[in-house]
């Protein structure tokens, strides 16, 4: 069954609900094509509860490699082959 539009949420909307940045948001939702919008108003994706679920999971998983240093502090890239930044560059 089809949820409610009164239970749909925009990635704005999941963003204020996981208290995260948008562009976070919105890249979880671009990389991740398994997460799609229930519905559309125009442009706009809708997305349920599961859908937010979803995103708080990846949220964790990124922030959780980033914790343990496997992944870039700012581009969420593995570290594997890259090589270390000098403190000249």
């Amino acid at each position: 069954m089809a949820a409610s539009v009164d239970s749909l949420v925009t990635p704005g909307d999941i963003g204020r609900i996981l208290r995260t940045p948008y562009h976070r948001v919105m890249y979880i939702l671009n990389t991740r094509l398994h997460i799609r919008p229930v519905r559309r108003a125009g442009m706009i994706r809708l997305f349920d509860a599961s859908a937010v679920d979803e995103v708080r999971q990846v949220i964790n998983q990124i922030d959780s490699r980033r914790a343990a240093g496997e992944l870039h502090a700012r581009n969420d890239a593995p570290l594997d082959g890259v090589p270390a930044r000098s403190a000249a560059t």
